[in-house]
């Protein structure tokens, strides 16, 4: 009896130090369904099966992404496409599952303006982050109608849709799945200019981690994965419940419950590759993606991606395309 207890004690205390492993990632915008995933492998438990005890960080502008991965500040981070540009410029990290397979990112205009192509911004004003690297795939269409940054005027970003609505600019830097749902709601009606639609499709989101990190910790590193996979995979077959999680315990931005379901139905849209699988990365597809940023001067030839990709031990949840 006493050796029975001893190990039961030994299994409770083994089980308990594997639980206190912290992880912390690092979104890159404020909370919402854009991670839903990562909320719902907290709330379900999937990170805790895994022996994982994951907090979420948002994002503020002070932070650099790749710089809070590399430092080790957090051991995981969501990065755009951009990641390429870090990468090319030897910040070893690596990419281990997309979120969404094209970007959610585009441009938003009113129909009364007349601006229907990336042709008519010409001389135009566009509200616009000042780092060309997170908006790559819009100055690359824009420069494909043959305008540079010196034809239109770009404009302070304000992250305020009313500003669009009230003329203060002709287009604006916005998310597929959450300012056309604003729009609508005021009645007002859009065009949507989508660098996909030119030819510039880019993955988003895209979950990564240092190659460090990898080689000092695999087998967390897996866990997490498997854990991250199965919350996404719950929150898109889930969307009205993932919302209301985020609506109770996630909503720093105030957003109606209406709202978080919209921007799940309209992420769904754009989360899955042609064969219904999540998660698909290619290294072809990102030198593509690549040539975006030789277009906009981000990177330079001689570029090497072909450790880019992660290769996780257990394919259960993911299709990774490493052709």
């Amino acid at each position: 009896m006493g050796i029975f207890v001893r190990v039961i004690l030994f299994y409770f205390v083994v089980t308990s130090v594997h639980a206190q492993e912290q992880i912390s990632l690092q979104l890159l915008w404020k909370h919402q369904f854009q991670f839903a995933g990562y909320y719902m492998a907290i709330e379900k438990g999937f990170y805790a099966e895994e022996g994982l005890d994951v907090s979420l960080k948002e994002f503020d502008f002070s932070v650099d992404l790749v710089g809070e991965v590399t430092s080790g500040n957090s051991q995981f981070g969501v990065g755009r496409t951009s990641l390429l540009i870090d990468k090319n410029a030897g910040a070893d990290v690596v990419a281990m599952f997309a979120a969404y397979q094209q970007s959610p990112l585009m441009l938003l205009s009113r129909k009364d303006s007349g601006i229907l192509l990336s042709s008519d911004l010409k001389d135009r004003k566009i509200m616009i982050t000042n780092d060309a690297k997170k908006v790559g795939e819009i100055i690359a269409m824009l420069l494909q109608a043959g305008i540079t940054i010196s034809d239109f005027e770009q404009q302070q970003h304000s992250y305020n849709v009313q500003d669009l609505i009230d003329g203060k600019t002709d287009a604006m830097a916005s998310y597929i799945s959450n300012e056309p749902y604003l729009m609508d709601q005021q009645g007002v009606e859009y065009n949507i200019i989508h660098p996909k639609d030119y030819g510039f499709d880019m993955y988003s989101d895209i979950l990564f981690t240092s190659r460090e990190y990898i080689e000092k910790n695999p087998e967390i590193v897996d866990k997490f994965y498997r854990a991250s996979m199965k919350g996404w995979m719950y929150a898109f077959d889930n969307i009205s419940e993932t919302a209301q999680v985020i609506f109770d315990s996630y909503n720093s931005q105030g957003k109606s419950l209406d709202a978080l379901v919209f921007e799940g139905q309209e992420l769904k849209k754009v989360a899955f590759d042609n064969d219904g699988n999540f998660g698909t990365l290619s290294v072809n597809k990102f030198n593509e993606m690549a040539q975006v940023y030789l277009i906009t001067g981000s990177i330079f030839l001689g570029y090497d991606f072909s450790d880019f990709v992660y290769r996780p031990p257990v394919m259960s949840f993911v299709s990774v395309r490493l052709n």
